[in-house]
């Protein structure tokens, strides 16, 4: 006599557990998607604070090592400095240097002296800009410089140009307002060690 087999077959994959497995893997992968997206995204931010960080710090260095060595002050204004410097010992005349704000930027103009001493002009056509930085938001009121006294008193605008012994220099920059990462703001104060009334 045969004797009956103890062998069970298995079941196949049933509808319903095909549809919840796919559903899990759909909302797994969803959530991985989501994860991945928003690193991305803060990333990308960070990044981009850090580079207008630096950019802003790079523009603060320029301005401090330039305007360190003004020997005479020629525009004292809230959105815009100008004064003259000697590059080198053997120069007879000084060059002007003009940091301002335009459109959105800020810029630095350089023009060489024409003639010579005592006879010394700067033709404004001869100025060569540099772009120092985008993205500029113009503060309100639109001042960019305060002027202050040896006793670090802030002078009233517009200052006397004797009374001039520091220059602070503030820019905020950001390429859009209404989205991260927020604005950056870069702040120095600097002493004109050639204008100090104690050389």
């Amino acid at each position: 006599m045969k004797k009956k087999s103890n062998i069970n077959f298995k079941k196949g994959i049933s509808l319903v557990e095909l549809i919840v497995t796919t559903g899990l893997v759909s909302v797994l992968a969803l959530v991985v998607s989501v994860i991945l997206v928003r690193s991305i995204s803060a990333y990308r931010i960070s990044n981009k604070s850090i580079n207008m960080q630096e950019d802003a710090a790079k523009v603060m260095r320029e301005f401090e090592f330039s305007s360190r060595a003004a020997s005479e002050i020629v525009t004292a204004t809230v959105s815009e400095f100008t004064y003259l410097r000697y590059f080198n010992l053997t120069s007879t005349s000084p060059t002007q240097i003009r940091f301002y704000a335009e459109n959105g930027q800020f810029k630095m103009g350089r023009t060489e002296p024409f003639g010579t001493p005592p006879t010394i002009t700067y033709p404004q056509g001869d100025e060569v800009v540099t772009l120092l930085i985008e993205d500029v938001i113009t503060p309100t009121p639109a001042i960019y410089f305060n002027y202050f006294d040896g006793l670090n008193n802030q002078l009233s605008s517009p200052p006397s140009f004797s009374a001039v012994k520091m220059v602070e220099f503030t820019i905020t920059v950001d390429d859009d307002i209404n989205t991260l990462p927020e604005s950056v703001t870069e702040r120095t104060k600097v002493q004109l060690r050639n204008m100090k009334t104690n050389l």
